[in-house]
């Protein structure tokens, strides 16, 4: 089973600035993105994308800090090990919570809404990474029980032609957790380490009319090695912490509400 996060930084010297021909640290992350998983590539844009659009690379296109930063909110989360009644069928969470919510929505019911429905919406959305900044952008959640990590995406959004915009509209995998945080580990550091460069190259070469805060650059690129370094390094392969008891009774509720009005 393969699963990799991909990267390519664009040269600092083909990089856009920003507003007042600024850069900065994370105008200096882009590039493309793409994840090798399994037999399948996610943020691999379709041919008919391509022609659309009329590029020549097929992989997600923006700034590599936000997948980064992104990630790394949820990775936390992840880490934990879910009930495995959830996990095997953590594919359908999203929709069923979308089924609860409408089964509740005219009851202006506030108790239901706080404290059950947030709750174990919360619970799937801390494990999902939803790509808000693409247009389209495939929704990918991460569940892990005890040593097994299972992924799942959602990239079915459609050009005006109905073709659509994504090579993999959908899929899913499974892999050995151990596997997981090996891959976020190389992800990051390879990535961080690109950066070193960038961040060299942008310190040691001039561009007309772009405004580089040096000082500011050299600060940023340490602080943002430390914080992703310092959230990876909760990743635990051995053991892991449980989720709340409350969530798995809240997760039979959620059933058995819906099986009532089928």
């Amino acid at each position: 089973m393969i699963f990799r996060i991909n990267h390519r930084l664009f040269e600092f010297k083909d990089i856009v600035p920003w507003q007042n021909n600024t850069l900065h640290w994370f105008g200096l992350t882009d590039g493309e993105l793409w994840i090798d998983a399994g037999n399948d590539t996610i943020y691999e844009y379709s041919d008919a994308a391509l022609k659309v659009y009329q590029t020549a690379s097929p992989y997600n296109d923006y700034y590599i800090s936000r997948f980064a930063e992104d990630l790394a909110e949820i990775l936390p989360f992840i880490n934990e090990s879910v009930p495995y009644e959830i996990y095997n069928n953590a594919e359908k969470l999203g929709s069923m919570l979308s089924e609860w919510l409408e089964l509740h929505i005219d009851n202006d019911d506030d108790n239901f809404i706080d404290n059950e429905y947030d709750i174990l919406s919360s619970f799937y959305v801390n494990r999902t990474l939803f790509s808000s900044h693409l247009v389209g952008g495939p929704v990918i959640s991460f569940f892990r029980h005890r040593n097994t990590l299972k992924l799942f995406w959602n990239a079915e959004h459609r050009l005006e032609n109905s073709e659509y915009m994504w090579r993999c509209p959908k899929g899913s995998c499974e892999l050995p957790y151990r596997e997981f945080t090996e891959a976020v580990n190389a992800f990051y550091s390879e990535f961080l380490k690109n950066m070193d460069k960038q961040t060299e190259n942008a310190l040691n070469n001039s561009r007309d009319g772009v405004f580089i805060d040096r000082k500011q650059l050299i600060k940023e690129n340490q602080n943002r090695r430390n914080g992703f370094f310092h959230t990876i390094s909760g990743l635990q392969d051995k053991t892991a912490p449980e989720c709340e008891d409350n969530i798995l009774h809240l997760y039979h509720k959620m059933i058995q509400e819906i099986q009532k009005v089928k």
